[in-house]
């Protein structure tokens, strides 16, 4: 009687263990040719922006990866908002994670994650003299800022490397601080808000899997 009953459950443990997934270890390494769109703030851009991911896949044909890249460009503003006109200097980590149903020929991403933004606002040298005419000193500041990003994409496979796709939606407000000095009037006025910088991104990116 224990015999059968060792041999029954040894049966089902083998028949479970047969139709798990197996899981393979995932990794990528590209380059992505963006072209970022104009913000409430910001004139339209390109830039480039190497990834690495790093994730696992099953058999069924899905993988989840987590995907860490960096960019970095310089865009013109406008001067229509918030913001005086000038140039910003915008470097960005991205930290994703992106779900990848694929065919034999196709892999489909649906993502999302988060990109910490650092900036450099220069203000338009025009601006700068128009200020002094007054006797005036007025400066402008963007602090870092975290912005979340919905990822949509998709890769054709010609192993190992793959060409693809993408669009991100990017949604990010960092804090401006305006600062305003008139010596002559003793005056020294400061005021922090939030400016939409919001933007996407659309692009194709190229790569290996290792």
């Amino acid at each position: 009687m224990l015999k059968k009953i060792f041999a029954f459950k040894f049966l089902i443990l083998t028949i479970c263990a047969l139709q798990s997934p197996t899981w393979a270890l995932d990794f990528q390494l590209g380059v992505g040719a963006l072209d970022i769109s104009k913000s409430d703030e910001t004139t339209k851009e390109s830039t480039f922006f190497p990834f690495v991911g790093l994730g696992f896949g099953m058999n069924s044909g899905l993988s989840v990866v987590l995907e860490v890249g960096t960019l970095g460009y310089e865009t013109n503003v406008t001067g229509d908002e918030d913001l005086a006109k000038g140039s910003l200097s915008t470097t960005g980590t991205s930290t994703a994670l992106i779900i990848a149903p694929q065919t034999e020929d196709f892999v489909f991403r649906l993502g999302y994650g988060t990109i910490l933004y650092k900036y450099n606002f220069e203000m338009d040298s025009g601006w700068d003299s128009a200020y002094e005419l007054f006797g005036w000193d007025v400066t402008q500041k963007l602090d870092d800022a975290n912005g979340t990003q919905i990822i949509l994409g998709v890769d054709g496979k010609a192993d190992p490397f793959f060409l693809g796709v993408e669009y991100r939606q990017i949604s990010v407000k960092p804090k401006a601080t305006i600062g305003i000095k008139i010596p002559s009037e003793n005056i020294d006025l400061e005021t922090t808000d939030e400016v939409d910088l919001s933007h996407t991104w659309t692009g194709i990116r190229l790569g290996l899997n290792f």
